[in-house]
């Protein structure tokens, strides 16, 4: 009830019997003052998310794309 910051890092593809959505609802009541940044398997699922009070939503394979680019900057720079 407490917390400051909840993390939900796991997308709705590896949730068994439960959605991120779901998850946010009991958070919110769970503890009402942290922030709450879950996990959404594309764009149209995070503003879903977002619209339903998360503080942030985040796309792990988006996430991802943007290290790989900033890898591979690096590696092409020598």
């Amino acid at each position: 009830a407490d917390a400051s910051v909840v993390i939900c890092s796991i997308s709705d593809t590896f949730l068994k019997g439960t959605t991120n959505l779901k998850l946010l609802s009991h958070l919110k009541h769970l503890a009402p003052k942290a922030r709450l940044v879950m996990t959404a398997d594309d764009p149209s699922e995070a503003d879903k998310l977002l619209q339903a009070g998360a503080h942030e939503a985040i796309i792990p394979s988006a996430l991802t794309g943007t290290h790989l680019l900033d890898v591979l900057k690096g590696v092409m720079a020598g």
